[in-house]
């Protein structure tokens, strides 16, 4: 007896799988201060904040600024002459301070020159990057140090530099600074002038010729007389004004990302003489502590 043959059934029809949701990748954004958002649908979760659409341009209050690409023939770039009294405490206040701090000067101009003879340091509240100084050390430094000498009056119509020291960072301006400029130029009618220096040695002076409606970058200088060995009377004279005057701020917190991190800390080198030059870049590669950039 023959097996009758096997009537072909349809397969099992399989059960339907439901649909997977597809997620949207999530991008993480990293903002200034460490803030993270997830981008989702337009909006920065974190921020809560609707991406911002481009705007179109528009004009601005310009405030042109002119530079020359070459020192001009057949004029006089002026000189600014240190007294050797004065460069020593310069170099004093670079060697003690960890710190940015500032100091005002003394100007007497010398025809088409300019002659620092004294400095003094205002109270200021200062940290690793900025020192800012305050209406109110200004006014104290000249009630009761510059206007109780007899020529006061002299000395005090002729504070027409600032210089402080950027530490191990280069001698170019921040932005700090130029806002500093802007109030003193603004206070001004004739001339002042800008000095930064660092530990490394190089000093940068900066012209502001305003009568003559002239900025000159990186101008010449030069110490007026022979130089002689600190004197540590002078270093502990300016131990102490440091002590009275300058208030250290803590640096705010901040997030730091391993790829802006350096590999090693240096140590803090002792400061070097300053060194007339053009090397603009920090050359050190050190930082003082994981707090303070310098």
């Amino acid at each position: 007896m023959t097996k009758p043959d096997k009537v072909a059934t349809d397969p099992k029809p399989e059960m339907a799988k439901p649909e997977q949701k597809i997620e949207e990748p999530k991008i993480i954004y990293v903002g200034s201060g460490g803030t993270k958002g997830t981008w989702k649908k337009g909006t920065w979760k974190g921020w809560r904040k609707k991406f911002r659409k481009t705007k179109d341009f528009k004009q601005h209050e310009f405030v042109p600024k002119v530079s020359f690409i070459a020192p001009p023939q057949n004029v006089h770039i002026p000189i600014t002459y240190f007294d050797p009294t004065v460069i020593n405490d310069q170099f004093i206040l670079a060697d003690l301070m960890r710190v940015e701090i500032g100091n005002l000067g003394w100007v007497e101009k010398r025809g088409q020159d300019f002659f620092i003879k004294e400095i003094f340091v205002p109270g200021q509240e200062v940290h690793g990057s900025e020192c800012k100084l305050t209406p109110g050390g200004q006014a104290e430094l000249v009630t009761q140090e510059i206007l109780t000498r007899p020529n006061g009056a002299e000395i005090f119509n002729s504070i027409r530099y600032w210089g402080h020291c950027h530490v191990h960072m280069g001698t170019f301006a921040s932005g700090p600074d130029e806002d500093q400029m802007d109030e003193f130029v603004g206070d001004c009618y004739d001339h002042f002038i800008r000095c930064i220096f660092n530990k490394d040695g190089r000093m940068q002076v900066t012209l502001y010729l305003i009568e003559e409606n002239l900025l000159i970058e990186d101008a010449p200088w030069e110490v007026l007389g022979k130089r002689q060995p600190i004197d540590p009377a002078r270093r502990e004279y300016w131990q102490q004004v440091i002590k009275d005057k300058i208030v250290i701020k803590e640096p705010e917190p901040v997030t730091v990302y391993p790829y802006y991190q350096t590999s090693s800390y240096g140590t803090d080198p002792a400061a070097v003489g300053f060194q007339q030059g053009t090397n603009l870049a920090d050359k050190s590669g050190s930082f003082e502590d994981n707090t303070i950039y310098d």
